[in-house]
């Protein structure tokens, strides 16, 4: 029995020393599914990294063709405004001179209207004349009827 009491502590620390292997096999076996873990981020942080700069450089090379698009785009629009306001002064020597000649037609016009309306005074003088010679001629005329009525001479015929 002595070396059932001598064995007896041995095996005791054994089984102690087997559960904390075996405590440590399992933290070993978290801290390896954690660095495995890590390596799978690290990794998909590098593709990510690359894809990331393979976009830069992609957005630097589209860059680089928008400022020139961009450029083009300008230039072209500033030659548009400079032809519209060629345009535009233009029309306004136009419409300037158009305003001279309408200016030149309306005094002529009023020329002519005031000629026009000299000429209507006199024809209306005139018609005034002649209604008044008119009355008087009916005024005769009924004189006149009045004397060959006197005389029964019949009707006066004018």
């Amino acid at each position: 029995m002595a070396r059932q009491e001598v064995l007896t502590p041995v095996y005791q620390k054994k089984i102690l020393l087997e559960e904390e292997c075996s405590k440590l096999a399992q933290k070993r076996d978290i801290e390896d599914q954690k660095f495995k873990d890590a390596a799978a981020s690290a990794t998909e942080v590098s593709i990510r990294l690359e894809e990331l700069k393979k976009t830069v450089e992609d957005v630097a090379k589209h860059g680089e063709s928008a400022l020139d698009t961009l450029s083009s785009i300008i230039k072209e629009a500033s030659m548009t405004v400079d032809s519209s306001l060629a345009i535009i002064n233009h029309t306004m020597d136009i419409m300037t001179k158009l305003d001279g000649k309408i200016t030149e037609r309306i005094e002529s016009i009023k020329k002519l209207d005031a000629e026009e309306q000299t000429r209507l005074d006199r024809i209306v003088a005139d018609n005034n004349k002649l209604d008044l010679r008119r009355k008087d001629l009916q005024i005769y005329h009924e004189r006149l009827q009045l004397k060959f009525d006197e005389h029964g001479l019949g009707k006066v015929i004018l």
